[in-house]
């Protein structure tokens, strides 16, 4: 690959990069524009500070507005890899001038210690919305790299995390079973393919994780 000078290199980012690509301008002006967060939060069990993620959220919104750049959560699914539930969560980063926009995916498993479906998975896309927006812009990793407050776990972590522990509050259990039942009324198809994966004979007889899994598979048009 051909050696690039600092002086050309200067030059290729700054002719006409937004008329290039008006995303890619403003995501790097944005960089630019925030070196860190700080860490205004303690883990005093781990002995580590660390940047939360409301934190996160709220130091990076104003740096990012401010190049004219929006980032929302568009899609969050759960999915079984292997034996472990996994959040998959898409993000869409758009620049609100030229209305480029562009999808990222970021995926992390659910630990589920907090009781019911609905905390851990909140706890989790807290996380994920935190480490998204760190890489986005490039931040520094602190010291709370190595400390597991809201600390997502790689593909290799995975075999660490399980879900014997996982269960739906009475209420969301209930909501799940609606929305399956109702998706297996509109498609018995759909719903012998859901019985021989689950290997029962109805909704009912679903574990929590099943019925999660299952409602993320419902067809799009039934939902």
């Amino acid at each position: 690959m051909t050696e690039v000078t600092k002086k050309e290199f200067t030059e290729l980012m700054t002719t006409n990069t937004e008329d290039k690509c008006p995303l890619s301008a403003a995501l790097l002006e944005a960089q630019r524009r925030i070196l860190s967060v700080g860490r205004e939060a303690r883990n005093d069990f781990h002995d580590f500070d660390y940047c939360t993620g409301d934190k996160m959220l709220e130091k990076t919104r104003g740096v990012l507005h401010g190049v004219g750049l929006t980032v929302s959560l568009v899609r969050c699914v759960h999915k079984m890899i292997q034996t472990h539930l996994v959040q998959e969560c898409t993000f869409r980063l758009c620049h609100a001038k030229s209305g480029i926009s562009e999808n990222h995916i970021f995926e992390c498993p659910i630990v589920c210690d907090r009781g019911s479906l609905d905390k851990n998975s909140f706890g989790t896309n807290t996380g994920i919305w935190k480490y998204y927006i760190r890489g986005l812009l490039a931040l520094p990793m602190g010291e709370d790299s190595t400390g597991l407050e809201d600390e997502p776990c790689s593909r290799d972590d995975r075999e660490e995390t399980t879900i014997d522990s996982f269960s739906l509050t009475a209420e969301a259990r209930k909501h799940f079973l609606k929305r399956v039942n109702d998706a297996f009324a509109e498609d018995t198809k759909w719903a012998e393919q859901m019985h021989d994966w689950a290997n029962v004979d109805k909704p009912e007889d679903m574990t929590d994780e099943q019925l999660v899994q299952a409602v993320d598979q419902i067809p799009e048009e039934k939902q």
